[in-house]
């Protein structure tokens, strides 16, 4: 069974910084689709973006409104997914998970998720 592990559990950064957030991997196959979700407080998951295990087919979701906001890279075991300019929209717990199904009963039968809070600061000079 595979696995998804994130390590960072809060992040912090300032409005106009670049920010990438760790999701290991390990287990998966390389056709094995991993998705990155934005969770706001008080409002539904919205998924930015998924891309294979092996690193290639990249698709953003077209229902997120800031998805070109955000891309995912594949180093090694490690998938980041990178927010570019961070401001106070980017703000909210993000999630790395995957599916596994089976090709006979064509259901969801495995989920995992875990999860990275951004947290947004102002700086002053």
């Amino acid at each position: 069974m595979g696995q998804l592990f994130q390590d960072k559990l809060s992040m912090t950064r300032s409005e106009g910084k670049t920010v990438r957030i760790p999701c290991r991997v390990s287990g998966l196959a390389s056709g094995t689709y991993i998705h990155w979700y934005q969770k706001k407080d008080a409002e539904a998951f919205k998924r930015i973006l998924y891309i294979k295990n092996d690193g290639t087919d990249l698709t953003w979701d077209p229902a997120h409104p800031q998805n070109r906001d955000f891309t995912a890279e594949k180093t090694g075991d490690v998938l980041h997914l990178t927010i570019f300019a961070v401001n106070l929209d980017h703000s909210g717990t993000y999630y790395c998970a995957y599916w596994d199904y089976h090709s006979n009963t064509e259901s969801l039968n495995h989920n995992t998720k875990t999860s990275t809070r951004l947290n947004h600061s102002f700086c002053t000079t």
